[in-house]
């Protein structure tokens, strides 16, 4: 392993823990209140990026089978 794959797997390491650590402080600074909120305002963001918001979902009935 040579020293820029050892700095490489430090930094992405070194990444990782103040992800962590960054989303630990925005857990903590939310009030009890607003997250269940902020938890579904994320989801509707998810939902939109993944190109689901607007669309019209229909339930599909069981029972029905295509014939063979």
């Amino acid at each position: 392993m040579s020293w820029k794959d050892r700095i490489e797997a430090q930094l992405a390491k070194l990444r990782i823990r103040l992800d962590a650590f960054n989303q630990s402080l925005a857990y903590k600074a939310l009030p009890e209140d607003r997250k269940s909120r902020v938890g579904k305002l994320s989801l509707e963001q998810k939902a939109s990026a993944a190109g689901q918001k607007g669309r019209n979902l229909r339930t599909v009935k069981g029972g029905r089978r295509a014939k063979q």
